[in-house]
């Protein structure tokens, strides 16, 4: 009998995997292809923000868990910010890897299960210290560099709040992470594409 159950845990732990593992392959896909039309240096800033912020969930999570969290939220978040930078009227064109890179690595610090207002400092503090240190490499004007890291800091200070929300989802309709993930970066690309159309100046 336990061995019955031992084997139908490893099989559903490994449906899991492959599960998962597609469903992160899929959404690289799509991200790809919305990428690829807008320059190979749009491809490349996706693969660098996505793997560091996954690098960092990591550290950080195997200190601080949940590290299977701070992994998740730091690649979807990321790679949302990747599709937004894309069709985004953008202050320097390296922007395209600090903004997803400010996001992937705030939502890392915002993924914890501390309380909101801290992760909400977290958040705010980690992504205007990125796009403090981007403004600085391209040499911004003051003014300029305010209102960047203001509203850097604000949407920081906003990611945990969007976390909390889709762990509320997940949790009371179970739906699983990996299609949350796929879910909310499709719909980063329809944001991204219809904004321009929608919001002038955009």
């Amino acid at each position: 009998m336990s061995s019955d159950d031992s084997t139908a845990d490893t099989e559903t732990a490994l449906q899991f995997r492959l599960s998962t593992l597609f469903v992160v392959t899929l959404a690289a896909t799509i991200l790809a292809a919305f990428l690829n039309p807008r320059g190979e240096d749009h491809m490349m800033a996706g693969a660098v923000a996505t793997v560091a912020a996954m690098a960092l969930g990591f550290l950080v999570g195997t200190w601080f868990p949940p590290r299977a969290e701070r992994v998740f939220w730091g690649m979807v978040i990321a790679a949302m910010m990747q599709a937004v930078a894309a069709e985004v009227i953008l202050y320097d064109r390296k922007g395209i890897l600090a903004w997803p890179l400010a996001a992937g690595f705030a939502a890392v610090f915002a993924a914890s299960r501390s309380g909101l207002y801290r992760r909400m400092i977290y958040g705010a503090a980690t992504s205007s210290a990125v796009i403090g240190i981007y403004m600085g490499v391209v040499r911004a004007p003051s003014s300029v560099v305010i209102a960047v890291v203001g509203s850097a800091a604000i949407g920081g200070a906003l990611l945990p709040v969007l976390i909390e929300m889709v762990r509320w989802i997940e949790t009371r309709y179970r739906i699983p992470q990996p299609a949350i993930g796929l879910t909310l970066v499709i719909a980063a690309i329809g944001f991204s594409v219809a904004a321009p159309r929608l919001i002038p100046g955009w």
